[in-house]
C-alpha cells in the first residue's frame, strides 16, 4: 500500500503521474484527509481513502500505515496542521518502520532535519520547479545565441 499523507497539491500531482504513467497501481494507494468530498473524488478514479486527522496516531494506525510500502508527506510547512514535518515523518517512522518515507521540504536547510527524523528521500518542489524552470531558459538562450 501507498499512503498519501493529505491531498495538496504536491500528493495530488503524484498521483495524477502515477495515473498517467502506471494506472494500474492508483488501486494502491490510499489517501488519509480530513475532506470527504476529495476522498469521494478520488474514489471515483480508483484511489482508496481513509478520513481523519493525519497528525493523531490512532488514525494513521486505524488507516494501516503500519503495513504500508510507501508513505508520502508532501504537505507543506504553512498549510500542516496539528504537527510540523519532522514530527510527522518521526511518528510515521515509528508506526511504520520498514516503509520508504517520502517528505517534501519548504527550505534546504529542512532536508537533513526530514532524513535525521525517517524520510529515505526528501524533495524540494519549488527547487525542482526553479530548476525546470532555468533550464528551459537556458536552453532558449543557447538557441537564441546560436541564431544570432
Amino acid at each position: 500500500t501507498i499512503i498519501v499523507l493529505g491531498l495538496n497539491r504536491g500528493s495530488q500531482a503524484v498521483i495524477e503521474m502515477i495515473a498517467r504513467k502506471s494506472p494500474e497501481h492508483l488501486n494502491e494507494i490510499l489517501v488519509i484527509d480530513y475532506n470527504a468530498e476529495v476522498l469521494a473524488d478520488l474514489k471515483r478514479i480508483g484511489v482508496s481513502g481513509h478520513i481523519g486527522d493525519i497528525s493523531r496516531a490512532e488514525v494513521l494506525e486505524q488507516a494501516g500505515i503500519a503495513h504500508a510500502s510507501v508513505i508520502v508527506a508532501t504537505i507543506p510547512e504553512m498549510l500542516i496542521k496539528g504537527i510540523d514535518s519532522v514530527r510527522l515523518v518521526k511518528l510515521c517512522r515509528l508506526l511504520s518502520p520498514h516503509s520508504t518515507i517520502i517528505a517534501s521540504a519548504d527550505f534546504k536547510n529542512r532536508v537533513s532535519s526530514l532524513q535525521d527524523a525517517g524520510a529515505q528521500k526528501v524533495v524540494l518542489p519549488y527547487f525542482l520547479a526553479g530548476e525546470a524552470c532555468a533550464d528551459l531558459i537556458i536552453t532558449k538562450m543557447k538557441r537564441t545565441s546560436h541564431q544570432q
